[in-house]
């Protein structure tokens, strides 16, 4: 595999511990080794897996801190994955060419133990915990009450999950804890551009992977609170979140 590889340019190898300073080949695409789709990189880079181990920069670079940022629910690499990265350098999208529905069946540990993002009041009962920013979903422990709280990104996709076509107000939950009913209120709350706290009544009206996000944001919906979208666009402050479940999650 390694031959094949090398075919592509020069490889640098890189440890699960840190990375190494890699100036591209001007001619070449430089090859990276490396186990993990990496949580960070520069702001706005995209990458490439050439295959299970190796990938190549598109455009961006490396982070120096990568190594220190939870893995945890992150997919295991695969050949044709593209990797895209938010104006804050962390994962915003991973597309998988393929879209056979099990990119997220294979997905890393939490080796860092990283605690939840903030504390939440007693009677909750922590669902799950994924992605460099400690993402993490909790349900009441009397009721079908849910709160996330984490990192939000945003997406620009024209339909939903449900053959609807979004809107400024849509939202997308993590499809691998989804319990909001189609078009069901997900409060959001923020800081607004002006750092004053702000909560605003969404819509689920989508699901996605969602690797290091407790909400995807749809596009302008941003506007809500003073920030205007881009393509590579995340929410500079946690992000709370809370809506009322169909099911449990327990």
């Amino acid at each position: 595999m390694l031959s094949l590889v090398l075919g592509l340019g020069c490889v640098t190898c890189l440890n699960s511990n840190s990375y190494v300073d890699v100036k591209a080949n001007e001619e070449d695409d430089e090859v990276i080794e490396y186990v993990h789709i990496p949580v960070k990189m520069e702001p706005y880079s995209v990458i490439e897996f050439v295959d299970e181990s190796h990938f190549v920069i598109l455009q961006g670079g490396l982070a120096d801190d990568e190594n220190q940022y939870s893995r945890a629910g992150m997919p295991k690499p695969k050949e044709g994955l593209i990797v895209t990265y938010a104006n804050d350098g962390f994962v915003l999208d991973i597309v998988d060419p393929h879209d056979d529905g099990t990119l997220y069946d294979n997905v890393e540990e939490d080796v860092l133990g990283v605690s939840p993002y903030a504390v939440v009041m007693p009677g909750y009962t922590t669902i799950a915990s994924w992605g460099a920013h400690g993402n993490t979903l909790y349900e009441s422990n009397t009721s079908l009450s849910m709160i996330g709280i984490g990192r939000a990104t945003t997406f620009s996709d024209t339909i939903g999950n449900h053959n609807n076509t979004l809107k400024k107000g849509d939202v997308a939950l993590k499809q691998s804890y989804d319990n909001c009913n189609n078009n069901g209120v997900v409060r959001v709350s923020t800081k607004n551009s002006s750092g004053a706290q702000t909560s605003v009544s969404m819509y689920k009206n989508d699901v996605g992977g969602m690797p290091d996000a407790i909400v995807d944001i749809w596009k302008t919906g941003v506007e809500h609170w003073g920030y205007t979208w881009s393509s590579s666009f995340s929410m500079p402050d946690t992000v709370q979140i809370s809506y009322t479940g169909n099911k449990t999650l327990k």
